[in-house]
């Protein structure tokens, strides 16, 4: 859930909006409570909706209806269609919202102005796209401790 609550805020510091995330683990929690009496899946950050709402430029929470309803459709009438679908697809469609949040200035900076913190963004940055993200996250903060 943590890094649902990263990416959500790394979403709301591209569009100037404030997220709290006190309030985003208590809706979590509360969403995985009701969830458990009715046996469903836990609740987790929604990585891809929340790419597709700051790219397509949706500002109110109707967008959420709309987009429920489409994969209820989806869900219904196209499951099987999908069920064929490689990995590696559904990867890039991870990887393209993936890429809207890397800041190429930044970086840039970061590496003309201390080379060493550019290397832990990097290796923070590879480490969590290809292994994960809590054992590239422990290594990259042990790394800036002296």
């Amino acid at each position: 859930m943590q890094e649902g609550i990263a990416i959500e805020k790394s979403f709301a510091i591209a569009t100037n909006e404030q997220i709290n995330g006190n309030k985003e683990m208590v809706a979590y929690g509360l969403t995985n409570i009701v969830g458990s009496m009715t046996s469903c899946y836990l609740t987790t950050g929604t990585f891809s909706k929340i790419a597709v709402d700051v790219n397509v430029g949706c500002k109110n929470p109707m967008s959420n209806v709309v987009q429920a309803v489409c994969m209820m459709m989806v869900l219904l009438f196209l499951a099987p269609l999908f069920s064929y679908t490689p990995q590696v697809a559904l990867s890039t469609i991870i990887i393209s919202a993936m890429l809207g949040l890397i800041q190429y200035r930044k970086a840039y900076y970061l590496f003309k102005t201390d080379k060493f913190d550019f290397v832990i963004c990097m290796s923070t940055f590879l480490g969590v796209s290809f292994i994960s993200m809590d054992m590239r996250l422990m290594i990259s903060v042990r790394s800036t401790i002296p």
